[in-house]
């Protein structure tokens, strides 16, 4: 496994990063849960901040939040005033646990070679009939760049990843738009749902 090195970032600017102003993603959450069960349990990988958990929380759904950082899973936590989990995408072992996950604008760090396995990690996660949302930029390009940004007057490092979602996964289900100039607003969502007897690759 390849420790996704924009963690760096995430621990060492947590506090700045949760202060941000950030618009929460109404249209695609709304599709998300327009067809799980009232109270459904979902998982959220990359919760960041909290902020899309916070919204789920808010329209009565059971949420389990996460994310690799330590420090954003603790700013996490003093938002939702719950416990959030440390979970590397590479270290999930749930089984059929969840109704749905959510994972807006974060598996996007993911190396590539590891998407697989990430992704078949996240479906056995999922009840047979589940739902998963994730979020992708557009490009071909891989991997992270650093440059410097002023946020609230102070100066602080931009971190992204720049990975398309698998040839598999790209359906009618991808919502493709223009390439962002914004490096943390995604470029494209993938809604899908999970099969039964999914099996775990050796």
């Amino acid at each position: 496994m390849t420790r996704d090195p924009s963690l760096h970032f995430y621990d060492e600017n947590a506090a700045l990063y949760a202060a941000r102003d950030r618009g929460l993603p109404e249209r695609q959450m709304t599709r998300f849960v327009e067809r799980l069960p009232p109270g459904a349990r979902i998982l959220e990988l990359g919760c960041g901040a909290g902020g899309d958990s916070d919204a789920l929380l808010a329209r009565g759904f059971d949420v389990i939040s996460s994310d690799g950082s330590a420090a954003m899973a603790a700013e996490a936590e003093r938002r939702l005033g719950r416990p959030v989990v440390v979970l590397p995408f590479q270290q999930m072992k749930y089984e059929a646990e969840f109704d749905g996950i959510w994972a807006n604008a974060c598996l996007l760090h993911v190396p590539r070679a590891e998407l697989p396995d990430v992704l078949g990690r996240i479906i056995r996660a999922l009840h047979p009939g589940g739902r998963f949302y994730a979020s992708f930029k557009t490009g071909v390009a891989e991997g992270w760049t650093v440059s410097a940004a002023t946020t609230t007057g102070r100066r602080a490092r931009n971190c992204s990843t720049s990975a398309s979602p698998p040839a598999s996964l790209t359906s009618k289900s991808r919502q493709s738009q223009a390439a962002p100039s914004t490096a943390n607003r995604p470029s494209g969502s993938i809604f899908m749902r999970a099969w039964p007897n999914v099996r775990r690759s050796e």
